[in-house]
């Protein structure tokens, strides 16, 4: 098993001012156009469901890394959805047990274990889906959510602005209307390559974890079911440290190293595993 085995993306308020949330950390603010543009829609032929995919969140930073994002899903008639928020939590510390989750209005929400596992270096790493129903989400787009993730052992507070929810749901409900009225197809809403992948920076604490010396690269968190990267091997807890001929040294440059690359063509990776480097083929 690799450092990450196991999971799936989100983030925003209503400006461009820093969310701090209860675990310590900021992270930046965007809109509800931004967010449904960043919101990406693919068709699973495993489950015959569209996929619908927001973008990350970042709660907590080294040595607690928590992510959150919003994700869902719907079928070919259009009318058959589901809307989740993925939580991923991991820690140096011990684990949680989480498994219980409640809105600050109180309202209990139901909560699925996704994945639970110790990685080598003896962090922990526990992934939750929780259920968001749709009505209960049209009564926070103003307020936004603030629910606290309880277990045995601690817990969680996930917040996701209001602007996240308009955005997401404005991009759900736009892919959800096109399937229903026989539109044009999902899959490759952007029209552009879609590696696959959610990512967090390499710091100099997670590199000293890993081995690595310097911090360099961008880690794989989680690898989406059936895409690209998916394809060529890619693996949670991958670090991606060459795309192409180019170093991945911070987030944007892998964004913008996917999105310049065309449809069709086959890509080099260089990775660092579990204390080497390695090499996959992408192919868009």
């Amino acid at each position: 098993m690799g450092i990450f085995d196991r999971l799936r993306k989100s983030a925003l308020f209503a400006s461009s001012f820093a969310l701090v949330s209860l675990l310590g950390c900021a992270t930046v603010v965007t809109n509800p156009q931004e967010v449904a543009k960043a919101t990406q829609v693919k068709f699973d032929p495993y489950t015959n469901f569209y996929s619908v995919s927001g973008m990350n969140l970042d709660l907590g930073g080294f040595p607690n890394i928590t992510k959150t994002w919003m994700r869902g899903g719907f079928d070919k008639s259009g009318k058959n959805e589901y809307i989740q928020l993925y939580v991923y939590h991991w820690s140096q510390t011990g684990w949680k047990f989480l498994s219980e989750a409640s809105d600050i209005t109180g309202t209990r929400l139901i909560v699925h274990r996704l994945d639970r596992e110790v990685n080598y270096d003896a962090a922990v790493e526990e992934h939750i889906a929780i259920d968001l129903p749709r009505d209960f989400l049209e009564s926070r787009k103003t307020q936004g959510l603030n629910i606290r993730v309880l277990g045995s052992k601690g817990s969680l507070i996930v917040e996701v602005p209001g602007s996240y929810i308009v955005g997401f749901l404005e991009r759900f409900d736009s892919a959800v209307a096109l399937q229903h009225s026989g539109g044009a197809s999902l899959a490759m809403p952007t029209g552009r390559p879609v590696l696959g992948v959610q990512y967090i920076q390499v710091t100099a604490s997670l590199a000293s974890t890993l081995n690595m010396g310097e911090p360099r690269g961008v880690m794989v968190v989680a690898v989406t079911q059936g895409s690209a990267a998916e394809h060529a091997g890619i693996k949670q807890g991958d670090v991606i440290l060459k795309y192409g001929d180019k170093a991945m040294n911070a987030i944007p440059d892998l964004q913008a190293a996917v999105a310049s690359s065309e449809p069709g063509t086959t890509v080099p990776i260089i990775i660092w595993r579990r204390g080497s480097e390695v090499t996959v083929s992408v192919r868009f």
